[in-house]
């Protein structure tokens, strides 16, 4: 019995160590299977790491071959700054050797209009007569008036106004086709009396300021005021077409402003004492109404042939008394229309009323100025002073340099503006386009645009040469 007792106590411990084993068995597996599972984790993200180490270096690569071409890319950008930097300098030099070059050539004798901030001379340029402005280089003033003018006449175009053939800032000299009858004040006030305009000549220039000013006063988004006109500031071609200049001291106002900024209030008024707006004079304000009042002056002076200072007060008691046609100009003709005459004198009188309100609107004047002018073109006017000053001009036997297309080198038919400023045969400059260039034919710069604006004062002066050749 007791052997037995002793055999199944061994049996039952070797059942208990069996049992044991097996449970170190069991956890030895799912340990083994535990590290396998982590060993194909780890497997995977090798592979991953591996992956994303081949996408780095090919975007590294791809990182590399970008930076090496902008690297090339910025050589080739320095190259053509410095290529486009000296063809500036190249231009720039060249234009102040052409204005130079012009002023060397011009009658210094024979200068139209001089004073401490400006001097105008009758110069040669590229084989043409021009007008050259030089303006006060010493003083802050000109600086002013020159880019005041340049700005300007570079963005509006009108038959009426001076045309601005180029520019100098460097010597702030200012090139404008030339103009051989002068000024309508060396016109109204003549050492000669026969060279007098006649009166439809005078009345034709009523018109032309008038449309002038209009345009002026109608640019968007602002109205140009020109703030100084007067006879002085009024020239004639040849024709005696008149054109209006000076915009040295001009004001570019909001459509929906009626008043100037602080500045202008601030500092003293500028123009010409008889012509300036009495209510801009004491308050400081600026309107077109301004203007208004300076035509109303003119007016009355193309039709007295007086002076500015009190003119108002003179032709009002004449139309008080009945009497304007004692006041009439006696050099500018026979005034064949005295009710007329009464008319533009009391239109004359309203435009430089000392009170803005009470002064008509342009376009009330243009509607009363236009029968007086077509009545002067009915009569004729091919007699524009009574000695036929014009006559003495020489005719030129070729085009002005300004009227031939850079392209075609010809005498242009349908003049355009381009974006580069320059004005070319509008089918020339299509053609251009179309052939698929981008730059410009004069500067050889990329053009910013390919629109074209008609250049009416080109094609007037166009027409004008081609009148002077017949």
């Amino acid at each position: 019995m007791r052997l037995k007792r002793d055999t199944e106590e061994e049996l039952a411990r070797k059942n208990a160590e069996l049992e044991d084993l097996r449970k170190v068995h069991e956890q030895i597996l799912v340990e083994l299977k535990n590290a396998n599972e982590q060993k194909m984790k780890l497997a995977i993200r090798v592979a991953n790491c591996e992956r994303v180490i081949k996408e780095f270096e090919a975007k590294a690569s791809e990182a590399y071959s970008i930076q090496e071409k902008l690297r090339q890319d910025v050589g080739k950008f320095e190259k053509e700054r410095n290529e486009a930097v000296r063809e500036a300098e190249e231009l720039r030099k060249e234009k102040e050797e052409t204005v130079s070059s012009a002023l060397a050539r011009a009658a210094f004798s024979e200068f139209t209009y001089s004073e401490w901030i400006r001097k105008v001379y009758k110069g040669f340029l590229r084989h043409t007569v021009v007008a050259i402005k030089m303006l006060n280089p010493q003083g802050i003033q000109g600086e002013v008036e020159f880019h005041q003018e340049v700005e300007i006449l570079s963005r509006v175009r009108h038959p009426n106004l001076v045309t601005l053939i180029g520019a100098c800032p460097e010597v702030r000299a200012l090139v404008y086709e030339f103009l051989p009858n002068r000024s309508l004040e060396y016109r109204l006030t003549p050492k000669d009396p026969t060279q007098a305009l006649t009166w439809q000549v005078r009345m034709r220039i009523a018109g032309e300021i008038c449309s002038a000013l209009i345009f002026l006063h109608s640019t968007k988004p602002q109205c140009i005021v020109h703030g100084d006109l007067k006879p002085d500031n009024i020239l004639l071609d040849a024709n005696y077409v008149s054109k209006l200049g000076d915009f040295g001291i001009c004001c570019l106002l909001d459509q929906s402003s009626s008043t100037v900024t602080a500045f202008h209030q601030t500092y003293a008024p500028k123009g010409t004492i008889p012509y300036m707006d009495p209510e801009y004079v004491s308050s400081g304000e600026l309107t077109p109404q301004y203007d208004v009042y300076s035509f109303g002056i003119v007016l009355l002076q193309l039709i007295t042939g007086k002076g500015p200072f009190k003119i108002r007060i003179e032709v009002q008691e004449a139309l008080q008394k009945g009497c304007i046609k004692e006041l009439l100009d006696a050099s500018a003709g026979e005034w064949p229309f005295d009710v007329e005459a009464d008319e533009l004198a009391y239109l004359g009188v309203r435009c430089c009323d000392p009170k803005r309100k009470k002064r008509p609107e342009l376009a009330e004047v243009w509607r009363t100025l236009k029968p007086v002018t077509n009545a002067a073109s009915s009569v004729g006017s091919s007699s524009t002073s009574s000695s036929e000053f014009s006559s003495n001009i020489d005719a030129q036997n070729y085009a002005p340099s300004y009227l031939i297309c850079s392209i075609t080198k010809k005498l242009m038919k349908d003049p355009h503006i381009a974006a580069d400023g320059f004005t070319y045969e509008a089918e020339a400059m299509k053609g251009w386009l179309r052939s698929g260039r981008d730059t410009s034919p004069v500067t050889k710069l990329r053009l910013t645009n390919c629109e074209l604006v008609r250049n009416h004062a080109v094609h007037s002066a166009i027409q004008e040469w081609l009148q002077k050749q017949q």
